[in-house]
């Protein structure tokens, strides 16, 4: 598994109990909102794993969240969930029609060589791989989400099958952030209403600070400007670290990180 790498650097300091003084811990579905401007966080510190990343991965989602409130957002949190429980709730946040959805991650990412068999989500189970369905660096990147089963096991979303549930969306905007490491095409193609900002290319980590994810932690100091502008800025300040965050928007109405 590739882990984050540590520098120290002044930066925001919080706790969990703080990180749900801006957002709500997702329970219900039928609680959640059905239109509007909405933001899904994806918080996973892995606590009580021998791969946990504890509070730096909370304080991200929170500032990320607080602001988010600024701009009229309603901020939803799955907190160390497992991999069943993100798509159940990714599922119905994608199925609504809202104004915008700004889905953030927050957790480790990896890369895994191919193996012949992809996941087909309209079949709900593996098969074969084409031809074309094997990428060119012949591997795949993958975010971790925890097991119920044994604290110190993991599961592997794959960028394949988080693309095919990226694609059945109905939102009228979408924008996915993702600060973890080999992040860069954890979506194999974007539908036209979808940004996806991440914190590094697919062969580089993420590094994490004393209470942050470097890359969050500067997106918030410029999160006012356009985006092009804002990427530009945090690489500047983080690409000496052999950390390069990448954009690829293929929304046409989307110039800033909020609607």
């Amino acid at each position: 598994m590739s882990f984050y790498r540590y520098i120290k650097i002044k930066t925001y300091n919080s706790s969990i109990s703080e990180l749900f003084n801006y957002t709500k811990p997702l329970k219900n579905i039928s609680e959640l909102p059905t239109s509007g401007k909405v933001i899904l966080l994806i918080c996973n510190p892995y606590f009580n794993t021998e791969y946990k990343l504890g509070n730096p991965v909370c304080n991200d989602c929170k500032i990320i969240s607080e602001k988010y409130l600024l701009h009229d957002y309603l901020s939803y949190c799955l907190f160390d969930g497992n991999i069943d429980d993100f798509k159940k709730y990714l599922k119905f946040f994608l199925s609504q029609p809202y104004e915008d959805l700004i889905i953030y991650y927050s957790g480790h990412g990896i890369q895994m060589t191919q193996n012949n068999f992809k996941f087909d989500y309209s079949l709900s189970k593996y098969v074969l791989m084409t031809e074309s369905d094997i990428e060119e660096d012949e591997k795949d990147e993958c975010l971790i989400f925890g097991s119920e089963k044994n604290e110190n096991d993991y599961q592997l979303l794959y960028d394949n099958e988080l693309t095919q549930l990226i694609k059945n969306n109905k939102c009228k905007n979408i924008l996915m952030i993702c600060d973890c490491c080999h992040a860069e095409t954890l979506l194999d193609s974007i539908p036209n209403n979808t940004c996806l900002i991440t914190s590094c290319k697919d062969f580089e980590s993420s590094i994490q600070l004393v209470d942050n994810g470097i890359f969050t932690y500067y997106l918030v100091k410029y999160f006012e400007l356009p985006l092009d502008k804002l990427v530009e800025n945090v690489k500047l300040k983080i690409s000496r670290y052999g950390q390069n965050p990448s954009i690829n928007n293929k929304n046409k109405n989307r110039y800033y990180l909020f609607m």
